[in-house]
């Protein structure tokens, strides 16, 4: 896949997109956007046995103005990987999923380094409504992200670590096959959250069926992942956890492997079966902290912060 550099660089901001901004803000107070769905983005659509699910238009052109906003607000940024030489990420245009916001993928040569998504929503202590961007790294890299040139988001370490899926057959021959490999093994795995504010509050996750991203890196080595999402929402579908598979190479030889990445403040615990992989402590008192574009937290793999 050839990256494209440059092709979504935006000027900088102008009193218009605060308008904007109250415009979508309105467009949510009077319940525009009442059918949240969620979409699956396939790039090797073309060689599965099923066709891939596109986004289709909105006929609501308020929802339309909304989507379009999020948009904006992914192209604002600009994700640099931090290796041997600096490489800009290429944001895809197609949000991979939409509830009442929308989320983006940053890639570099087909291979998904940053997760980011943006949403409205209210403020609990003053009521007033507010921008929501978060961020979660999926590259080994550091990154660095700026909005319109700010500083935002720098995280330092891996954003996953993988490990083998025990028991996993050889990942297949053909792109197709890998897929069906792919979504029997996600069903190995769930995730349980603690959500304060439910009378039950240890929930199951609801494993979405299809990734939100597949993609097949275009190196020398041969490597198909794809990125799956769990929601504790039944409606709404906003992602609360990712698994990533990947068929890698190891000694020479491909064999699947897997990685969990939070998308909540909340107490996270992720399973194999029924042993315990991977857990994420409740930083929700930290995440209060957060200031757009002067916080010392944005150091972290997983950020999120009000934007101004």
């Amino acid at each position: 896949m050839t990256l494209l550099f440059g092709n979504y660089r935006h000027s900088a901001r102008i009193p218009a997109i605060r308008c904007w901004r109250l415009l979508v803000v309105g467009f949510l107070v009077l319940g525009s956007i009442t059918n949240p769905l969620a979409y699956a983005r396939d790039p090797l659509a073309q060689e599965e046995s099923r066709p891939q699910q596109e986004l289709e238009p909105d006929s609501n052109p308020d929802r339309n103005a909304v989507l379009q906003m999020f948009l904006k607000e992914a192209q604002n940024y600009e994700l640099t990987l931090l290796g041997t030489r600096p490489i800009r990420l290429d944001l895809v245009q197609q949000p991979v999923m939409h509830w009442n916001g929308s989320a983006f993928i940053w890639v570099n040569n087909g291979h998904p380094e940053a997760i980011g998504t943006f949403w409205t929503g209210r403020d609990s202590r003053t009521g007033k409504s507010r921008w929501q961007h978060a961020f979660h790294s999926l590259s080994e890299y550091s990154i660095a992200a700026n909005f319109d040139g700010q500083l935002i988001w720098n995280p330092r370490t891996n954003g996953l670590q993988f490990r083998a899926v025990d028991g996993a057959e050889v990942p297949a021959d053909k792109p197709w096959q890998r897929l069906a490999q792919m979504r029997a093994l996600a069903r190995q795995f769930s995730v349980t959250g603690i959500y304060p504010r439910y009378e039950s509050s240890r929930r199951t996750l609801r494993l979405l069926p299809q990734p939100i991203f597949r993609y097949e890196s275009r190196s020398d080595s041969p490597q198909d992942g794809a990125v799956f999402v769990y929601s504790a929402d039944v409606v709404a579908t906003d992602p609360d956890a990712l698994l990533v598979l990947e068929a890698r190479q190891v000694d020479g030889r491909l064999r699947w492997e897997y990685a969990f990445a939070r998308f909540h403040y909340i107490e996270l615990t992720g399973y194999h079966g029924d042993q315990e992989v991977w857990k994420v402590e409740n930083t929700s008192e930290l995440s209060r902290q957060h200031r757009f574009g002067r916080d010392p937290d944005r150091d972290s793999i997983y950020y999120s912060v009000a934007a101004p």
